[in-house]
This record gives structure tokens, sequence and C-alpha cells, in this order.
């Protein structure tokens, strides 16, 4: 194995660490794992978009860290969906839609961009895109797996919380991964009980 191969794939389980780091929301330790990465591989716009991921909350840093992901790979979805994320985190979701559409895209219509879309557009008004993406979603989940998260991710758009909360409970029965995330949802209500439950349920 040449020596770029092997830094490439050294960052990649750095990169796997980072984000169980950052689920965990232990971000001096995440921080860490992301500057060892990109020492490793600086352009790779894969360790730099979950680099930026333990900054949520620290918005701008986020944005800008994603952004110049986004002008390294231009065609890497991920790096859209972060930055749309990224933007929904500091409560800007109508600049959240963009890179979300882009995302969807060149994604040929994952499930966690159209997830992330679908919130954009409730949160902004665009009620009639938002059903249709949602729609997609939820008939996508009648003949396949979508992850219970997701869906309740969007009833909060929705300001759904009683279904999201059923959801939710799913996600937990079935060890679901994407749930260790739902503590950064920009929807989840900050002063629910029943949330916060959820939230140690799951060790966060």
């Amino acid at each position: 194995m040449n020596e770029r191969k092997t830094r490439r794939r050294l960052a990649a389980i750095m990169f796997t660490d980072l984000v169980g780091y950052s689920a965990l929301t232990q971000e001096n330790e995440a921080l860490a794992e992301g500057a060892r990465a990109r020492e490793l591989d600086p352009l790779s716009s894969l360790v730099r978009t979950w680099t930026a991921y333990v900054f949520r909350g620290r918005h701008e840093e986020a944005i800008r860290e994603l952004t110049q992901a986004v002008e390294m790979d231009p065609g890497f979805w991920q790096a859209h969906l972060q930055l749309g994320g990224a933007y929904l985190d500091a409560d800007k979701p109508e600049k959240a839609v963009a890179p979300l559409e882009r995302a969807a895209e060149l994604s040929g219509g994952a499930s966690a961009a159209l997830t992330d879309l679908a919130c954009a557009y409730y949160l902004v008004g665009e009620t009639k895109k938002a059903d249709e993406v949602f729609e997609s979603l939820r008939e996508r989940a009648r003949s396949s797996y979508v992850s219970p998260t997701f869906l309740a991710w969007v009833h909060l758009a929705r300001g759904e919380p009683e279904e999201a909360l059923v959801l939710l409970d799913k996600a937990y029965e079935i060890h679901d991964p994407w749930l260790c995330f739902i503590g950064r949802a920009p929807m989840r209500p900050k002063d629910d009980p029943r949330f916060d439950a959820v939230m140690r349920k799951i060790g966060l």
C-alpha cells in the first residue's frame, strides 16, 4: 500500500472515531481527532466536513469549514448536506435550502438529504414543497428502511411533537444509530421533559 493510500486509510479511521465523539458531544476529543485527520489528508473534504460537525453550536466556524469543503469538492453531496445542517442549527433555514436541495440532487434523493430538506422547507413556510418531500420519505418507508429518527425530525419541524415521540421510542427500541444525533436537532423542544427523558435514555 503506497503512502497516500495509507494516509487516507488512517484518516478514514480517525473520521470514524470523530463521528462517534461528535455524536456524544465530547468536543475536545473530537477536535483533536479532526486535527490529526486533517494533518494526514488535508485535501479530504470528507474529513473536513465531519471535522466541522463538532463545531455545531459554533455556527460561524462550522459554516466556514463546510463552505470550504463544498468549494474543494462540489460534487460531494455530504458536504452540501452538512452545510445545510449547519445553517439549520444556526437558525438560518432560508440559507439551508439551497445546499440541501443540492445534496438531495447529487445524492439521488438520499433519505438524510430529503429529511433535512423537508425540515428546511417547513421552517421557511414552503409547506407544499415540504409536504411533497415528506410524503416521498413516508412512501419510501413503506417499502424500505428509513430511519425513524429522520421521520421524527420532520414531525418536529411540522410542529408535531407527539408523532415525533412515538418515532423516537421506536428508534430507541431498534437501536437506531441516528438517534444519538437527536440532541443537535434544531427543532427539538427545549423544555419538554419527555424529550429530556429520551436524551437521558441514550446517554446524552
